[in-house]
């Protein structure tokens, strides 16, 4: 078993962060063809747990010192790694208990948390992955049919009004053994509970029957403007983001979906002339600003992200959210809205972007929520509706 110690070892010593760590590995295990199936799943446990567990260890301990001790804080289930580190534990230098409270910014970061999510209920959620989420886009009942014949078990949550099509599974289910890709959209409960508090709120009061413009802003892969042109098909959607290659990813996964009545456009929204130039003074009832951030509503499926944070990063994006959603208000309709989202816990991305945009801004803050996803084992994720005065 030296080989798996050695690989895990390995990897930790030399990831510094650089790229996301689930693309390291698929790198590493590249270049290491002679490690099978079992060896890369257990090597990728031991690494997902390290970094869950190493910043709440008081001392600094070996790495598979933690790995052991981290394996059982997370409740481990893989067997072939358990029966592994069985055979050397007794070689093992137990370490220091891991504490929520050792993390090197928990004091510092007792009052930061946006209203609606607790500190010490956010960090304890680090030491599992989270669940796999989709939303279902076809005829519930056939694929309620498919899951019940494949004996997958999945559990059915409400996200809004609009949409009761979220279906949750264990993180490793296979659910793209079972349905088609056009039945299913992969899109963490809290991505889909932010969309249906922007759709319930333009349903009760917009655009009940005609037609809206809509502008994804940050649209990434597009899993909030397909949620989107689901509810809604014959809207026009133009979605943006600053990287040609995102934006050729997105169009793929809506030729899969059959999303038609849209337009893609690279652009950077933070610079004002060239956004002008591109827009060419198009206007909106809805922009949907889902802004980049640091990500700590989804650092349990990405704790890698969690061990390498900075504290000073959020001054950072704080400043580009707040320039993103500014210079996208310009392009909003009189008396429409403006949806903007983080997947951020922190309140100098959420409430404190939120209040300089009312400062400086014609916009009306309709509400402002933090979308804790802690009891179903989801992302969490910030939405702040705003109207055009």
């Amino acid at each position: 078993m030296n080989f798996l110690f050695a690989s895990i070892d390995a990897i930790i010593s030399n990831y510094k962060g650089e790229i996301p760590l689930a693309a390291y590995l698929k790198k590493y295990f590249k270049q290491h063809p002679k490690l099978g199936s079992r060896d890369r799943k257990s090597i990728t446990e031991a690494v997902f747990v390290y970094y869950r567990c190493v910043a709440f260890s008081e001392t600094k301990t070996p790495t598979l010192n933690t790995v052991y001790r981290g394996m059982q804080i997370c409740k481990s289930e893989n067997n072939y790694l358990k029966d592994a580190f069985e055979k050397v534990k007794n070689e093992l230098e137990q370490p220091t208990d891991f504490s929520i409270q050792n993390w090197p910014y928990y004091i510092a970061f007792t009052n930061r948390f946006s209203a609606g999510i607790q500190q010490d209920e956010w960090l304890k959620t680090l030491f599992s992955q989270s669940d796999l989420f989709i939303r279902v886009r076809t005829d519930k009942a056939e694929v309620k049919q498919k899951l019940k014949t494949a004996n997958l078990e999945y559990q059915e949550i409400r996200t809004g009004d609009t949409a009761v099509d979220c279906f949750s599974f264990k993180n490793s289910t296979k659910v793209d053994s079972v349905l088609a890709p056009k039945e299913f959209v992969v899109q963490d409960w809290a991505s889909q509970s932010s969309m249906s508090v922007l759709m319930d709120y333009v349903k009760d009061n917009f655009y009940a029957k005609t037609k809206a413009t809509v502008w994804d802003v940050c649209a990434g892969a597009g899993g909030k403007s397909i949620f989107w042109k689901d509810q809604r098909p014959d809207d026009f959607l133009l979605a943006t983001d600053i990287r040609d290659g995102i934006l050729k990813n997105l169009k793929e996964r809506f030729s899969i979906y059959g999303i038609q009545h849209f337009q893609s456009l690279a652009v950077d929204v933070e610079n004002s002339k060239e956004l002008s130039q591109k827009q060419k003074n198009q206007s909106f009832d809805v922009i949907i600003c889902d802004a980049p951030c640091s990500g700590s509503g989804t650092w349990a499926r990405t704790p890698e992200q969690f061990y390498f944070f900075k504290p000073e990063v959020l001054a950072g994006f704080a400043e580009k959210q707040y320039n993103i959603a500014f210079e996208a208000q310009k392009y909003l309709k009189q008396n429409s809205v403006l949806a903007y989202i983080t997947c951020s816990v922190f309140k100098d991305e959420n409430e404190q972007v939120v209040q300089r945009l009312v400062e400086n801004t014609s916009l009306k803050l309709i509400r402002q929520q933090l979308i804790n996803g802690i009891s179903h084992k989801a992302d969490s994720l910030f939405v702040a509706l705003f109207i055009k005065a």
